[in-house]
Order: C-alpha cells, then structure tokens, then sequence
C-alpha cells in the first residue's frame, strides 16, 4: 500500500466549506489509511485538547472500526496500541529485518521530539462493495489468517497486471498471511513475489498453479506439489528447497458478477488430501468482504431417484465387491454425470455443468481401507468428460486402460497426484447401462 503525508497547506484543495464535501474528502483520505503529522508540541494522545482537524476526528467517531495497525516505520516495534477485534491480522509488506507486524489491531504514534509526531490512521475494518477491492482482500486474509493460526500456513493473493501489451499475474506488493516463525515459508514467499504468470490461453509462457486457476475460473490443489512436472509448477525448485507440499488455489470474483480478479493461493508444508475446511474458510472469509470464489464449493444433496434406480445401485455395489474380492481390487467405483445425479461441486460453473462427472456415492467399494482417503479424493473432486480413463469413457463410450494412472499430467487427470500419494498404478472404465436405469449413463 502507498502511504502519502497530508499536505499543511489546505489551499491546494480548496475551501471545505460544504459539510457533504468534507465529509467525501475525508472517506477518501481514510480509504486506505493515511499518517496525521503533528507540529511540535502538540500531543495527538491527548483526547482533552480540540482537534486541529474536526473532520478526521468527527469521521472516527462515526466510524468505530477503524483499525490501526501496531507498526512503527522507524523502529519496527509497537509504540502504543489498544485493544481490538484480534482477527484483523492483514500484512501488506515485510519489515526492513525480514519480520513481521505483530497482530494487533491498533494505532501506532511515531516519535516523541520537538518536531512533532504522526499518527496511523487505518484503513475501515467492515469494507462493503463500494470499497477497494484490494481493502477487502486484506480483511479477508485477515479472517483467514485467524482460522489457520498455530499452523505453517501461507495465504498470499495473486492480481493480473499488464506489462509489454501482456497480462500477468503477480503476487507482489499484495496481501499476504505467515507465521513469522515458519522460516521455510518466509522463503518461499520471497521467491513468490518474484514470479510472474501469464494470464492467456495457449501461451508458451510461465503458467502456474495460479494462471490455471485465473484461466479455468476454477479452484484448483494438490495434496503435494512436488509431483508436478517443472512446466507445471514453475516454483517447484523452490517448492522442494522450502519444505511446499499441499497448496491450493482459488479465483475470486465480485458477488453477482463473473470476471476473475484474482487468485487466493494458500501453501502448505505438510502434504494435504482433504481441502474442505480449508474451501470453507475461503468461502466465508470472501463472503464477509462481499467478494466469492467458485461457486457451489461443495456437493448438493444427489436427486432422489425411484426403487428401480435405487435396486440397480444395490445390485452394481454387489458386483464390485465380488470382483474385488475374487481379483484383489483395492478399490472400485461409479461414475455417473453430475447433472444425472443433481449434484454440486467447486468444479462447475453455467457452461462446464454438462461436461462434469462425478462418483456415486451410493455405488463404491473401498477393499482396502488405506486408499480410503483417495476415494474420498473421488468424492470431492469431480472431473469433466476427457479427463483420465473415466472421462475418456464417457466422451467414446468405450472402455479405457492405464497401466498407471500416475504418469497423467495433472491437466489430463486431476487426481493423478493423489493416485501417487496412495500407490496406485493400473486402472480400467468401463461404460454401461442398466436395464433398470434406462438411458442414464454410468462408468465403472
């Protein structure tokens, strides 16, 4: 964030005469905090004396929630602060020495010689849709930060700039989140704020974890991000010098509105299969500031189809379970077409829905009960028609086989990477009608 000193002389600006004119002038001058400089002599913590500015000091009184950040620019230590709603952990830029602000919200009042002192004066803490987006971006990571403290968690946001007649996505001098004592992190996010990603399709630039997400409009993780390929994931050198595992990725939007402006990516050092608390922190950390991601984050409740449907389901669930018995299987499931089953997922959108495939939760067998986390992987993660073997099937109607699902790009198989993380190598689709269902399609 710029921060810019209020200029003494008034005359540059005009006469405030009119009391809806200041009042405008003043929610500028607050929009994204600015510093009040005193002459000498005069004591900005004394309440008693009359404000030489009645505007700013008639704004705070009308707006409570203004927040002032415990940092002081000179000495990089807390001066003076009062206590505040804990959760307005927002840092903009590191210190000088590598640190971190403490979080706390409050003010801070720097220096206390002849020649006056200056007073922060935050940003306001409950930002609605006429604010900044990138005011609400610092509250949401803020609110982030809260539900993963005590964890090495780093939530950074990535906005498109245009360089050269190009448009990138950059991470620099925007909102981030760390724990200063996860060093491995601090690193990392150094070396972030020098990367840049292109934002078009079909480029042969540097398109990362980010870019996808930018461009798909779609969350996009990885329990482990050591298993992209390097013209995956750029950083990956980085990733595996700083101790990165699980990361996530999601685009943000303005509510009701569907341009993407940015990208929430959240790193991780241990490796992660189950993302849902984290797509939930997400999800409400952006609806507080009036912003979103994806929609439909999670699986709407599948549609109640009749007896029929129901017994063949019954029977399909009788049949894996042979089969895996007799051939030691450890794991077999169905597919069927998200719009079919009624269901949701962070993977749709209005144009895309038709294409998105999704297990039946009702038709699966789990033999061996350590891949259960990657079934539940299938659960969560649905995947468009084309995507691996099951996608494949669906779009030729014909079966398909892998000798190993691992060797799949991330883009071809999305979950590719959690088929590495549980050991798994060879895999069959099988597409098929039941007599009982009719024309509705399903791939084993």
């Amino acid at each position: 964030m710029d921060y810019g000193a209020l200029m003494p002389n008034s005359s540059s600006y005009g006469t405030l005469y009119d009391t809806t004119m200041e009042g405008d002038f003043m929610d500028e001058i607050l929009f994204e905090g600015c510093w009040l400089q005193s002459n000498a002599g005069f004591n900005l913590l004394q309440q008693q004396q009359q404000p030489v500015c009645p505007p700013i000091s008639q704004a705070l009184t009308d707006h409570p929630s203004h927040y002032f950040p415990p940092y002081d620019h000179q000495s990089n230590s807390t001066v003076a602060h009062l206590s505040m709603s804990p959760h307005r952990q927002i840092y903009q830029e590191e210190n000088t020495d590598g640190s971190y602000p403490e979080s706390h919200s409050s003010f801070v009042v720097e220096g206390n010689t002849e020649a006056g002192r200056r007073l922060w004066i935050g940003p306001r803490a409950n930002p609605g849709p006429s604010s900044s987006v990138k005011e609400r971006l610092m509250l949401a990571i803020g609110y982030l930060k809260e539900c993963t403290k005590g964890r090495d968690v780093l939530i950074q946001i990535w906005v498109p700039i245009k360089r050269g007649g190009r448009q990138y996505l950059t991470t620099h001098d925007q909102p981030f989140s760390l724990d200063p004592n996860c060093k491995s992190l601090a690193g990392y996010r150094n070396v972030s704020k020098d990367y840049q990603f292109i934002t078009e399709e079909d480029s042969a630039g540097s398109v990362g974890l980010p870019s996808r997400a930018f461009l798909g409009k779609l969350l996009e993780w990885t329990p482990d991000v050591r298993f992209f390929r390097s013209y995956e994931y750029p950083r990956i050198d980085y990733a595996q010098q700083y101790d990165v595992r699980g990361s996530l990725a999601l685009p943000i939007f303005e509510n009701g509105g569907g341009t993407c402006f940015g990208v929430v990516e959240i790193v991780m050092t241990p490796q992660k299969v189950n993302y849902r608390p984290e797509l939930e922190y997400v999800c409400q950390a952006l609806e507080a500031v009036d912003l979103r991601s994806s929609q439909n984050f999670w699986p709407l409740c599948a549609k109640t189809h009749d007896e029929l449907y129901q017994a063949a389901l019954t029977e399909i669930v009788e049949v894996l379970a042979s089969v895996c018995k007799t051939h030691r299987l450890p794991l077999a499931q169905t597919w069927a077409p998200c719009i079919q089953q009624g269901k949701g997922g962070c993977q749709h959108s209005d144009e895309n829905y038709a294409r998105c495939v999704s297990i039946v939760d009702a038709a699966c067998f789990v033999a061996d009960l350590d891949i259960l986390g990657f079934h539940e992987a299938c659960s969560e993660h649905h995947l468009f028609q084309c995507q691996g073997i099951v996608g494949t099937a669906f779009t030729i109607n014909k079966p398909c086989f892998a000798t190993d699902i691992k060797a799949f790009s991330k883009t071809e198989y999305p979950l590719s990477h959690h088929a590495r993380m549980f050991g798994l190598h060879a895999a069959v689709a099988i597409p098929f009608r039941s007599v009982y269902t009719g024309p509705a399609d399903l791939v084993l």
